[in-house]
C-alpha cells in the first residue's frame, strides 16, 4: 500500500489533537492516543515504533528524538491514531511543537540554540483508517520525520525528507515490500533535479502530479550502499553533516553529499549511470522485486540512419538519456552545444560505468555497428548552491551525432587490439576537475 505522508517542513500547527485515551510503550518512550475505538491499533504502531528507535536510533545513529516536555501528558513521543488533517483512510503526517502554538504560521523552534543543529520535538499524526497491515511501515517512516526535526528542520528539500524516511522503512524492516509508483513516477522524470526537486513542484511547473520525492529513495539507497554497507548508516551520516542552527543552510545537502566520500559532482554522473540501469539485469539487487518498473522510459533515439538530433530541457542534477544506433561502420562524435555549462557524460551500458570529462569540448566517441545507452548530467555551475535559483532554471542542451572519419586509425588500434566487433568507445583524456 502506498504511503501518503506529508512532512510539515519547519511548521508548527495550531494545537496538537485531542484524543479520548491513550496507551504508553512498554519501554515508556511512545504514547498512542486513539479514539474510543482505536486501542487495537495502538497494539500495532506501539511495538513498530520500539522497532523503529531500535534500528534508526540505537543501531543506525541518528540523533534521538526532542523532549517535548510532556506536550502529550508526559515526555513520551506521541503518536495520535486520528483522523484530524490526514485528508483520510493512508493519511499521515509529522509536524514540530514550536514554542508558541496559537498560530499556524508559527515556526519550529530551536531546542539548544547554538549547538549546530536546528532540532525541535514532534508528533506523529496517522489516520485511524488505515489499512492494519501497512501501519507498521507507516510508524517506522514517520518516526524517521520525528528524527529529522530533531537534527536539522529547515531542510528545504523535501526529496531529501521522503526519500530518507522511505529508506528508513528499509533500514528498520528489511523484509518491507517495495511500492512500484513512487519509483516510477522518480524514473519517468530524470530531467528534474534528482535531489532538490519533488512532485509539488512538478504539479506545478508542468502538471505532473506523482510521488517523486517519495521515489528518491532509490538515491539515499544509492549512496548508502555506494558509501557504506547499505545498512543504513548514510541517512544519519547526510543529515549531520547538513545540518546547522536555524536561519543558516550551509552546509546543504551537496556539501553534506561531498562529505560523505568526494565531490557530489562525480557521484551524481555515477548515479545517474546507475539509474540507467535500474529495471535491468545490471540494476541493483534491491530494486529486483520491481522489476522493469523501476527502468527509465524516457531513452531518447539516435542513429546515423534517422534523428541525429535531440534537444534536453535539464535541471541541474538532471540527465537526459540516449539510445545510439550506428548501423554502419563508420566514426561518430557524440557531443553536445553547451560549452557555457558544466556537463558530463556517463555510458550507461558500459559495465565498468567510466564517463568521459565533459568540458568544453565533451563528446564521446563512438564506431558502429551497434547500440549503446549513454546519460548527459547537468552539473550546474561549477559554484553551484542548493539554495541557488538556477536550480528552478533548466538548461537546453541540443545533443548531435556527427561522422568524423579523422578517428579511424584509433579505433583500428582498438579493435586489434581486443579483437572484438561491435561497438566502440575509447575513454577521452580527463582534464583536472575544476573545484567548486
Amino acid at each position: 500500500m502506498l504511503l501518503i505522508a506529508a512532512t510539515l517542513l519547519g511548521t508548527a500547527l495550531a494545537a496538537r489533537p485531542e484524543a479520548a485515551a491513550f496507551v504508553d510503550s512498554d519501554d515508556g518512550r511512545f504514547r498512542c492516543h486513539h479514539d474510543a475505538d482505536g486501542a487495537a491499533l495502538c497494539d500495532i504502531v506501539l511495538p513498530a515504533l520500539q522497532d523503529a528507535w531500535a534500528a534508526q536510533v540505537d543501531r543506525i545513529g541518528f540523533r534521538a528524538p526532542v523532549s517535548d516536555g510532556q506536550r502529550g501528558g508526559n515526555e513520551a513521543i506521541d503518536v495520535y491514531l486520528l483522523r484530524e488533517g490526514t485528508g483520510g483512510a493512508g493519511g499521515a503526517y509529522v509536524a514540530c511543537d514550536g514554542d508558541d502554538l496559537s498560530t499556524p504560521e508559527e515556526t519550529c523552534t530551536d531546542s539548544a540554540r547554538g549547538d549546530g543543529y536546528s532540532s525541535d520535538s514532534a508528533y506523529i499524526v496517522i489516520d485511524p483508517g488505515t489499512e492494519s497491515d501497512a501501519l507498521g511501515g507507516y510508524a517506522h517512516h514517520e518516526f524517521n520525520h520525528v528524527l529529522q526535526y530533531a537534527t536539522d528542520f529547515e531542510e528545504p528539500f523535501l526529496s531529501v525528507w521522503e526519500g530518507t524516511a522511505v529508506a528508513a522503512e528499509y533500514w528498520t524492516d528489511p523484509a518491507m515490500v517495495l511500492d512500484p509508483g513512487p519509483v516510477a513516477d522518480y524514473q519517468a522524470v530524470p530531467w528534474a533535479s534528482a535531489v532538490l526537486h519533488d512532485g509539488y513542484f512538478l504539479d506545478e511547473e508542468y502538471d505532473l502530479w506523482s510521488y517523486y520525492e517519495y521515489g528518491a529513495m532509490v538515491w539515499m539507497r544509492w549512496l548508502d550502499e555506494r558509501h557504506f554497507d547499505g545498512t543504513g548508516a548514510a541517512g544519519p551520516a547526510l543529515w549531520d553533516a547538513m545540518a546547522n542552527d536555524p536561519g543558516e543552510n550551509e552546509p546543504d545537502v551537496l556539501d553534506a553529499w561531498t562529505e560523505l566520500g568526494g565531490d557530489w559532482r562525480e557521484d551524481m554522473v555515477d548515479f545517474a549511470i546507475s539509474r540507467g540501469r535500474f529495471g535491468t539485469e545490471q540494476g541493483p539487487a534491491w530494486l529486483g522485486e520491481l522489476g522493469d518498473s523501476a527502468a527509465i522510459t524516457t531513452w531518447a533515439p539516435l542513429s546515423d540512419s534517422g534523428a541525429a538530433t535531440v534537444t534536453f530541457e535539464l535541471y541541474p542534477l538532471g540527465a537526459g538519456y540516449l539510445e545510439v544506433t550506428l548501423e554502419s561502420g563508420r566514426d561518430y562524435w557524440i557531443v553536445h552545444d553547451r560549452i557555457d555549462a558544466y556537463f558530463e557524460w556517463g555510458v550507461v551500458n558500459d559495465p565498468d560505468g567510466v564517463f568521459v570529462n565533459a568540458d568544453r569540448h565533451a563528446g564521446i566517441n563512438l564506431r558502429g555497428p551497434g547500440t549503446i545507452r549513454l546519460v548527459l548530467v547537468d552539473l550546474g555551475h561549477p559554484t553551484l548552491d542548493a539554495d541557488s535559483k538556477k536550480v528552478n532554471e533548466t538548461s537546453p542542451a541540443r545533443v548531435d551525432l556527427q561522422r568524423d572519419d579523422s578517428c579511424a586509425s584509433q579505433f583500428g588500434a582498438f579493435a586489434a587490439l581486443f579483437g572484438a566487433a561491435g561497438l566502440y568507445r575509447w575513454r577521452a583524456t580527463r582534464e583536472p576537475r575544476r573545484t567548486p
